[in-house]
Formats: structure tokens, sequence, C-alpha cells
């Protein structure tokens, strides 16, 4: 393969990345859920919660696949699901049909999670460039396309919920074409065995090898896993909150979609000062940067919500794009070539093992008061952000 070849998969990975985070439908789903499916919030809470569970169930299993069959094809089969599962969730009238989207959704979600960032870091490798400085780019247009995607969703949405639905349907398409024109890179894991049932023998065992080699056998990136997964959650399961916030502090209905866009204004910056970040910064500094910002936003939302505090959720915003730029790097600078997508999917797991009860739990105290989801989220995670930096410092 020849440079010219890398780096045009380079990019049109990064522009995979960001078409399938355009999801239109994004600023009218809690809406969607609430009148036109007739859900609770905790209802809500739920069919995310079944968006987890194939991750958390198939995570593992479908990164090792990737690791030792294609990443590539893996990313294109997730992109594809997310076709289907949008494509059902415009047709849907019920709480149990749109479980039944968030669980091929999620299916999908488990197939790319994990393969396009090794591909990415393996075209860096390649092309001798910053992975760090690539992952924070990559979230930084990312989150321009997000925005673009929330705005015209929010129009579209106040005539037709489901033509936004429909939408997301489509940038998913786009995704599977633009994965099947990038190339294969980084190394792959050895796969033995004299027959179908030897090999999937080796496989289930070498799935059980890397699990514990991450999660106990090498510390350092043990707790890297952790920091990665709470990082994954401590704005995840806001982000369902974010229009009841609003209503809440008399943020007038027909422009809460640029609420959401000051929103994602905040991961742009937390994503474009990660970028900017020096690659010798240490691990602690690039975690407990993201941390305090949350726990700032959160202690203010929590205190009093108006037309003054609201703004503090671009807090949030900043603190998801700064952890969704330097945490996965994090990670995979601990990682061995041949093993990141595994790695990657066992952190994924870790996060939906904890998202899967909290998604649920916040959510419901949602329906007290979207005031309380916040508190909840302080009060659980604040602690838990602080042994990590501990243990950052140290290991």
């Amino acid at each position: 393969m020849t440079q010219h070849t890398y780096y045009r998969s380079l990019r049109l990975l990064q522009l995979e990345a960001v078409v399938t985070g355009m999801i239109f439908a994004m600023p009218i789903l809690t809406i969607f859920f609430k009148e036109e499916i007739g859900m609770s919030y905790a209802q809500i809470g739920l069919s995310q919660a079944a968006f987890t569970l194939p991750l958390l169930l198939l995570n593992i299993a479908s990164g090792w696949i990737a690791d030792a069959f294609s990443r590539r094809a893996c990313n294109m089969f997730g992109d594809a699901l997310g076709v289907v599962g949008f494509g059902i969730y415009t047709v849907a009238t019920s709480f149990e049909q749109v479980v039944i989207a968030e669980l091929i959704i999620g299916i999908g979600a488990a197939f790319s999670t994990g393969a396009d960032t090794a591909l990415m870091k393996a075209y860096a490798e390649k092309l001798n460039l910053s992975y760090a400085r690539i992952s924070a780019q990559t979230n930084k247009w990312r989150t321009v396309g997000e925005g673009l995607a929330v705005g015209l969703g929010g129009v579209i949405g106040a005539y037709s919920p489901r033509a936004a639905i429909a939408l997301s349907a489509v940038t998913y398409g786009a995704g599977a074409v633009l994965s099947y024109f990038i190339v294969e890179a980084g190394e792959r894991r050895a796969r033995q065995g004299a027959n179908f049932r030897e090999e999937v023998s080796h496989a289930v065992r070498d799935m059980a090898r890397i699990t514990r080699y991450a999660l106990h056998g090498h510390k350092p990136l043990m707790w890297r896993i952790i920091g990665y997964a709470l990082s994954r959650n401590v704005t995840h399961s806001l982000i369902w909150m974010l229009t009841p916030l609003m209503v809440l502090a008399g943020v007038p209905i027909a422009v809460l979609g640029i609420g959401w866009i000051l929103n994602l204004a905040g991961v742009w910056l937390g994503s474009h000062l990660a970028e900017k970040l020096p690659d010798e910064a240490s691990d602690l500094r690039r975690f407990t940067i993201g941390a305090l910002v949350f726990v700032g936003a959160a202690v203010g939302l929590s205190i009093s919500v108006n037309l003054i505090t609201i703004w503090l959720y671009a807090g949030f915003g900043f603190a998801r794009g700064w952890f969704a730029s330097t945490m996965p790097p994090i990670v995979q600078e601990q990682t061995p070539d041949d093993m990141q997508s595994t790695v990657m999917s066992v952190a994924g797991t870790v996060g939906n093992a904890i998202y899967i009860p909290l998604i649920w739990g916040f959510s419901a105290l949602g329906d007290i008061s979207p005031q309380w989801s916040v508190l909840g989220n302080l009060v659980l995670f604040a602690p838990l952000l602080f042994i990590v930096a501990r243990k950052l410092r140290t290991t």
C-alpha cells in the first residue's frame, strides 16, 4: 500500500465518523418518545439500555472478529445495521418497536466500535502522524456535523419527526459506502485451529486472555479503561435531559434546537483544545481537565436551573468533546497492535456495564425533575473520577 492510499483511507474514515455522527433525529427524539410513542422517562431509559445491551454482550466478540478478520468489514457492517435500525424507527408506533430498533442499532455499534479507532490508529502510524491529534481532529469535525444535523433536524422534526429519523438512516448508509472504499491496516490477531470448532474454541480462549490482560494483568491499562468507561458515562446519561432541562429553565420550544447547537459548540471547543495539547501531556492532565469541567457544570445545575445557569450545560458538552478526543488514545497507547479493537471493545463493555443500570435510574429521576438527574450524576461520578485521577497519577 502507498502512503497516498493510507492518507485517502484516513480521510474517508474521518468523513465516515462525521456522517454517522449526524443524527438528525437527536433534538426531537425525547419529544418523539413522549408524544408519538407515549413513553415515560423511565421507558426512555429502558430503550437506551436496550441499545447498550448488545454492546455489553457482543462488544468483545465483535472486537476480536475485527482484529482477526477485518476491521474494515466490521465497520461497514455496523453502519449497515444502523440503516436498518433507524429504518424501523421511522415506522415505530410502540415502545416494543422502539426497543427492537435500538437493539439492532446497538448490534451495529458493537461491530463498528473499536474497529474504527483501531483503523484510525493504524493509518496514523503508517503516515507517521500523531494519533492523539487525529482523534481530536476527527471528534472536532464530527461535532460540526452533529451541529448541522441538530439544527436541520430540529427544523425538519418540527414538521415531521419521522422524516428527521429517516435522514439518520441515510447518513448511516453513506457511512457504509465510505467504509467500503477504505483499506485494511494494522497487525492481525493470530487465528488457530484445524477446523471450525477448534477455531471457535481458540477464539473464545483468546478473548478471555485479552480481557484478563486488560482488566487485571496490566494495571496501567486497567485504570485507563476504567477512566475511559467513566468518561463516556458522565455526560452520556444526561444527554436525554437537555431538552427537559431547557424547558424547565424557560427556553421557548421553538428555539430548543439552538440549545442543542450551543451544547455542541461546547463539544467542539473541548475537541479543539484537546487537539492543541502537546503529545507529551500526561494522562493525568488529559483526564483531570475534563473531570473538573464536568463537576463544575453539574454543581451549578444542581443548585439552580434557569435561563442563566442552563448555559452551564455547555460544560457537559465540553467534557464530552474533551474525553472523546483524549481517552481512546490514552487506552490505545497502552495496547498491543494486534488487540486494538478487542481492548477498545473491552473498554466499551465496561462502560456499558455501568451505563445500563444508570441510564434507567437517572432517567427515572427525571420523572421527578430533570435537576435530580444532574444531582444523581454528580453524587455518583465525582468520587469515582477523583479515584481514577489518583490512580493515573501513580500508574
